[in-house]
């Protein structure tokens, strides 16, 4: 075979076959000298055309059906032969009008042909579509017809006819012109519909059409008209199948004659469903990219926006001309472009991006911030994004971040307010509470004493006044911490019983407690807020209390096996019904007339509330006008499993065998180095006195003390730093650290936790009275070597 007949079979190969490849050279080629010896046995005539009219290629029996010399070359288009076929027929002219009308389409054609001497040949042409249903040419089959007699040609020519219509890839229907019904359909075109050949044969054409924008009886009205006026009709059409479902063809209906049913309408049909979806969701895609209200784009690899949907011109101002004539890195602020080619680079590795945030320039020179989920298909080399104009969130999050940084600057101005005033109030407040003690314990005539004693008392409720104040402060700002240690619940409620009751005695009150035996010995806690609650509400209890009894009483709750529930019973005036909802709120009491009445901030239920609330619990109260109140509050039971010891209180006048301590104080005012000069009077401790902390570590340098008490505020060094420089100098001479105890008038939260960073041993705060200073003497002086207690 030569070069150009390996072209010829090669293209016929691909059309009907559909690019079938062929791994080795050797099999193409016996695979192609099979073809060319198969075409030339065939009984028919054969030749392939170009879209163009080109021969290609044909069998021996073309050239002896059509009697062209042995020494006219068939191959190209050659003028001498098409006038040398055409001078044969009967009718020349209308035999080219009919080929002229199929190139145009891509019909399956029939028809036959007559000649001037009498042969009849009856011809089909089939198009060679590629996979893009692009007409790459046509294949002629002739077959003479001349002596039917010839039963034997005959039946070849139908059973090749046959073989071809079975073997299409394509649906194939034959239509009788004269009533529109179905005489033959090929085993695809029953595939594709789902009935068998019995259930269609007889069956009209109109009848397996289904309605789209048209009815079935207007869509034949219009392939009438084509076909009469042309021969040829093509274009989709939606077909019913058997099972009521439709399926998607791309139709060709072209007229030819049929020896058997003389006028018909030959229709081809290529399922077309898929390319209908895959349009279907790229319109459906398309709608909701121009209709979506954030911002979608396509890129390149290269950068540059392929399409932009319409919110994307209308956030940015940009026309999409201007946004796909410019890398679109163009149009990101300056100061996000790197980290925005960042975020690129990361997207084309890991092939998405998700959460990222950067800044787009607008047409009108200002900017948007925007939020962008990208996902990159490697196939396609494009990257599809869609971005949320996020510029109303970023500054709602600016504003509330400036509005926490004002509330906390205001927060660390009350903070820093209440200090302020703590230690003001606190520092006069523990000489005028000092100096009350101590004149209480000279000989002062009745007289005397009660004025002493109302001093004392009014200094005192002051102080309360003061404490609750900065203990709400604190609780509100979530600046109150707690402490786990152990301690004895029945301590606390004796301890606490015993506080108050020289206060309810003082009024004719009974004060009595009650402790369950179960109660378990030692527990973990804050006890210093368990008792200030029991304090509050005992305060209240006595203070609303005119005649009859308090009681206190600790027990395990009877539901909750886990969890303490504390008692305080009073018969006093009670709570009408309809403030004891609003009891538990800041600065409120029951009436108006108590605070004039009873006297109070209305702040101790409130911050009692607060703290068992910290610790796990809750509080209520049970009340009526005039037959007293309980309030109760309950806490979990978090048990310790070591039992601890006793814990060692001492009382001022018990100072028989406690050993004489050299004591500095460090204090720049002179009426607290009065009183804790007077507070040491009688005991056997030495005490003395410096004004601020460079005075105080220059006698630390000079003189050995058992205990240096140092104020924290002083003028030229304060406390905290004098106690550092004393701890690096003993740290640098070997020496042992001496105790320091921190004197504060803030009694704020983390003072505490402050003098131990600094490296103080104890915290004072003020007012500090002489039992509690006696006591940390004691503890400290039986710490030290060789103490006896």
């Amino acid at each position: 075979m030569d070069k150009h007949g390996s072209e010829c079979l090669r293209f016929v190969h691909e059309g009907d076959v559909r690019g079938r490849k062929i791994n080795t050279r050797k099999k193409l080629r016996t695979s192609l000298e099979l073809m060319q010896a198969t075409f030339d046995s065939i009984h028919d005539g054969i030749v392939i055309v170009n879209r163009h009219g080109t021969i290609l290629c044909a069998n021996s029996r073309f050239r002896e059906m059509w009697r062209i010399p042995q020494n006219m070359k068939l191959r190209g288009y050659r003028a001498l032969l098409l006038r040398s076929t055409l001078n044969q027929l009967r009718e020349p002219r209308a035999f080219l009008g009919r080929i002229r009308k199929q190139y145009q389409g891509d019909a399956y054609g029939m028809d036959r042909l007559h000649f001037k001497d009498g042969r009849v040949f009856d011809y089909s042409s089939k198009p060679i579509l590629n996979d893009h249903r692009k007409n790459r040419g046509r294949l002629w089959l002739f077959t003479d017809i001349t002596e039917k007699a010839d039963l034997k040609n005959f039946e070849h020519a139908l059973h090749l006819r046959e073989t071809i219509l079975l073997n299409m890839e394509e649906g194939v229907m034959i239509i009788r012109a004269n009533d529109e019904t179905i005489v033959y359909a090929n085993p695809k075109l029953e595939k594709m519909l789902g009935y068998d050949l019995d259930e269609m044969l007889g069956r009209p054409l109109c009848g397996i059409i289904a309605h789209q924008e048209e009815s079935p009886e207007k869509r034949m009205a219009v392939i009438r008209e084509a076909l009469a006026e042309s021969g040829v009709w093509s274009d989709e059409m939606l077909h019913r199948k058997k099972d009521d479902h439709y399926l998607w063809c791309y139709s060709t209906i072209s007229t030819l004659v049929h020896p058997t049913f003389e006028h018909v309408w030959v229709v081809t049909c290529q399922d077309i469903s898929e390319r209908k979806r895959v349009e279907r969701e790229r319109e459906q895609y398309y709608n909701f990219f121009k209709t979506a209200s954030d911002l979608m784009c396509i890129a390149d690899p290269l950068g540059c926006f392929v399409k932009v949907n319409p919110s994307f011109l209308e956030v940015l101002g940009y026309t999409e001309s201007e946004l796909l004539a410019r890398p679109f890195i163009d149009f990101v602020h300056p100061e996000d472009r790197q980290a925005t080619r960042e975020e690129m680079k990361r997207q084309l590795q890991q092939g998405f991006s998700a959460d990222f945030e950067n800044r787009y320039l607008c047409q009108d020179g200002s900017s948007r911030w925007l939020s962008w989920r990208a996902v990159f298909i490697r196939n396609e080399g494009l990257t599809y994004a869609i971005a949320r104009d996020v510029s109303d969130r970023r500054q709602t999050a600016l504003a509330l971040i400036q509005a926490k940084e004002q509330a906390e600057a205001a927060t660390r101005a009350k903070g820093e307010f209440l200090a302020a005033m703590s230690h003001e109030i606190r520092t006069p407040m523990n000489v005028v509470l000092g100096m009350s003690e101590l004149l209480l314990e000279t000989d002062l005539d009745v007289t005397q004493r009660r004025f002493v004693h109302t001093m004392h008392h009014s200094g005192k409720a002051m102080l309360g006044v003061i404490n609750d104040i900065l203990d709400f402060s604190r609780i509100e700002a979530g600046r109150i911490s707690l402490e786990e240690i152990p301690f004895s619940p029945c301590q606390v409620v004796r301890e606490t019983a015993h506080l108050m009751h020289m206060v309810a005695e003082q009024k004719g009150l009974i004060l009595d407690y009650r402790v369950e035996s179960i109660i378990p010995g030692f527990v973990l806690g804050d006890d210093s807020r368990v008792r200030q609650v029991l304090i509050n509400l005992l305060s209240n209890a006595i203070k609303f209390t005119n005649k009859g009894r308090v009681d206190i009483s600790l027990s395990i709750h009877p539901e909750e096996a886990d969890t303490f529930l504390f008692k305080v019973e009073d018969t006093g005036i009670g709570i009408a019904r309809e403030q004891i909802q609003y009891i538990f709120e800041q600065f409120t009491q029951a009436d108006a007339g108590i605070t004039r009445h009873y006297g109070g901030t209305g702040l101790g239920l409130a911050i009692s509330r607060r703290l068992v609330g910290l610790m796990g619990g809750r509080i209520w109260v049970e009340s009526e006008l005039g037959l007293g109140s309980r309030f109760f509050f309950t806490l979990p039971i978090k048990l310790v499993s070591v039992e601890m010891p006793a814990l060692l209180t001492v009382t001022p006048d018990d100072q028989s065998n406690t050993r004489s301590l050299k004591i500095l104080l460090a204090e720049d005012v002179e009426e607290n180095q009065i009183l804790f000069d007077a507070y040491l009077m009688k005991s056997p401790h030495r005490l003395m006195m410096v004004n601020d902390g460079v005075e105080a570590v220059a006698r630390v340098r000079e003189e050995n003390f058992d205990v240096v008490i140092m104020d924290v505020q002083m003028p030229r060094m304060d406390g905290y730093t004098a106690t550092r420089h004393i701890r690096q100098w003993e740290q640098e001479t070997g020496r042992v650290p001496v105790p320091i105890i921190a004197l504060s008038a803030h009694a704020m939260e983390g003072e505490r936790v402050r003098s131990r960073e600094a490296g103080c041993s104890q915290y004072l705060s003020k007012p500090v009275n002489k039992k509690q200073l006696l006591n940390i003497l004691h503890q400290l002086a039986c710490q030290s070597e060789g103490a006896t207690c």
